[in-house]
């Protein structure tokens, strides 16, 4: 398992300093296209701009709710066994991680726990002096869950939340109080939530801290994770 996550390490390491050269201290931003390598902080850019769910002009303001299609489901999230899945990716409207590891530079996004939740997703390397904060499931590899036209383009001047949950998830609640708390302190932001329901997927999902696991002989039994039943 070691020697496996070493490999895994070093192949985002080379695949990061080949394609980005680092621009600093921030994570990689969005590209036209998925590498299809794990962990590839790049996003793919979509020429669409859903509608915000939340702020300025939405007469019902509430999350919008995804399940996965058939055609989803039936892969079992092949591309995320054995990797953390957050319960929250935040995006601005550039189709870039708007939160990471390091605090936030953005004003609206000060909540400590949306801080909190959003760097379950993350993991750090230093490569010849230099930063790089990787997405430990790319959003390429969320498209296996969310679908291949989803856009991860936030509204104009504003983020997209994209909330992993389950039902009885006391973690999911705080996230998405988290979340709601913002928006109220912030009603003149846009902003489009989206709420994916992972146990459209498969039951054999697990949680610990804010991220998912699938059910697996290292998560089943374990009391520091809690399965669903």
């Amino acid at each position: 398992m070691a020697e496996r996550g070493m490999q895994r390490s070093l192949l985002i390491l080379a695949t990061v300093s080949a394609l980005a050269g680092c621009n600093g201290s921030h994570v990689r931003d969005h590209d036209s296209a998925c590498s299809g390598i794990p962990g590839d902080p790049a996003t793919p850019l979509a020429v669409n701009v859903p509608p915000a769910t939340n702020g300025p002009g939405v007469a019902t303001p509430a999350p919008l709710q995804m399940r996965a299609s058939q055609s989803i489901a039936t892969r079992r999230t092949l591309q995320l066994h054995g990797f953390l899945l957050s319960m929250l990716y935040v995006y601005d409207e550039h189709a870039a991680f708007a939160l990471g590891r390091l605090p936030s530079r953005h004003a609206e996004l000060a909540d400590p726990l949306l801080h909190d939740a959003a760097a379950f997703g993350f993991w750090t390397e230093v490569e010849n002096g230099k930063y790089y904060e990787l997405p430990g499931v790319s959003s390429c590899e969320q498209l296996t869950l969310l679908g291949d036209d989803f856009s991860f383009r936030a509204p104009a001047g504003g983020f997209l939340f994209v909330q992993y949950r389950m039902h009885d998830c006391e973690a999911c609640d705080r996230v998405s109080a988290a979340i709601q708390r913002t928006l109220d302190t912030h009603p003149e932001m846009p902003a489009r939530w989206v709420q994916f329901d992972v146990v459209s997927t498969t039951n054999d999902w697990c949680y610990r801290g804010y991220g998912f696991w699938p059910r697996d002989r290292a998560t089943e039994g374990n009391k520091d994770y809690t399965c669903l039943k």
